[in-house]
């Protein structure tokens, strides 16, 4: 039975701020506005640390899993850098290790922009439904981060309805003190998956190995 996994990440410009604030967001009188994320000590730095826990725990399990990766912030151009308001960093792959490299990719940019958490669930569920990469019968999960609260007119809910038509539960995750917990929990109730909140780097990768080994177990009838 086909495991797929979609990670939706936050890449908006608070996930550049350190770990210790509880800023809702990075101004762009910042001196770190213009740069890539710092490689510690960043909330996405954090981040990409939990989801080196994931592959590596999914890795460990006797089951194979295909794993894609998404991020999202909102289409901005700032710093002679422009955003997508979303990517597919990495379609469906069996290969973890394409998914750890697309995310040093992201670290390595000068990412900006708001949290249109919508625009992300929708290439999540490009990524997998696509039938040159994903089968329909497969299992499919997908889990969606934020540190923030939805900035888009179009709220995360709808995408939400839109991925269970395609058979697909979402785990929602948030990150730090100042993300929308009673959001997202509602995001994930539209599908009947579960929300996580870490408080920590330490509960961030605790939620992402828990979350591995969820998906690594999941059968369907």
């Amino acid at each position: 039975l086909d495991r797929y996994v979609c990670i939706v990440v936050d890449r908006s410009s608070s996930m550049k701020l350190d770990l210790s604030t509880t800023a809702a967001a990075m101004g762009t009188g910042d001196p770190r506005f213009c740069l890539p994320p710092a490689p510690v000590d960043s909330r996405w730095a954090a981040l990409a640390a939990a989801i080196q826990v994931f592959t590596d725990t999914l890795s460990s399990t006797p089951q194979t899993e295909y794993v894609s990766l998404v991020s999202y912030a909102s289409n901005y151009t700032n710093c002679g850098w422009t955003n997508n308001a979303s990517d597919i960093n990495q379609p469906l792959t069996g290969d973890l290790s394409l998914v750890t490299t697309a995310v040093s990719d992201i670290s390595s940019t000068v990412f900006n922009g708001m949290t249109e958490i919508a625009t992300g669930i929708n290439d999540g569920i490009v990524a997998l439904t696509d039938p040159a990469t994903a089968r329909p019968y497969a299992v499919k999960t997908m889990i969606v981060m934020t540190d923030g609260h939805n900035t888009s007119t179009v709220q995360p809910e709808v995408a939400a309805a839109a991925a269970a038509a395609e058979g697909i539960v979402i785990h929602t995750v948030t990150f730090g003190n100042g993300a929308n917990q009673p959001h997202m929990q509602a995001v994930a109730a539209v599908t009947g998956g579960t929300h996580y909140h870490a408080s920590d780097a330490q509960a961030l990768e605790d939620v992402f190995r828990k979350l591995a080994l969820t998906v690594s177990v999941t059968l369907i009838d």
